[in-house]
């Protein structure tokens, strides 16, 4: 039975029945607060993850609530989430997504800063020769 149709997902970390939000592959412990992501939405709250899987480290994981196989470590920053090869599903600790996912916007605010700094340059490149050719 896919893991999308299951209803008895068990917390890799608590063992308590995750809650399915309505239609989407995300589920929640009520107890520790730790999200699971299916593929679909991770692919929409963080799909810079679906990149670090590749990176996986094999030490000793939970359980996958959905398949009970090992899961894997991949990092972001110096956070260590658990995924599911096979499922493709991620778990993340209380706080871990939001967390991610502010990571992830400052990092994209700094390189559209340092964008804007780059494109700046020609400018101010220019206002200097003009400046240079003003003067008597």
């Amino acid at each position: 039975m896919p893991f999308r149709t299951r209803t008895d997902l068990p917390c890799p970390r608590c063992g308590v029945p995750l809650v399915r939000y309505a239609d989407r592959d995300k589920w929640r412990c009520k107890r520790c607060v730790g999200v699971l992501l299916g593929p679909a939405e991770l692919a929409v709250e963080a799909p810079w993850l679906l990149e670090e899987a590749a990176r996986a480290s094999t030490s000793a994981q939970p359980p996958c609530p959905a398949c009970a196989q090992p899961m894997t470590t991949i990092g972001f920053e110096n956070i260590e989430l658990d995924r599911c090869d096979a499922d493709k599903v991620v778990w993340f600790d209380a706080a871990e997504l939001g967390l991610v996912v502010e990571i992830a916007h400052s990092e994209a605010d700094r390189e559209a800063e340092l964008s804007q700094l780059e494109q700046q340059k020609p400018l101010a490149l220019i206002q200097r020769i003009l400046a240079d050719d003003e003067t008597p």
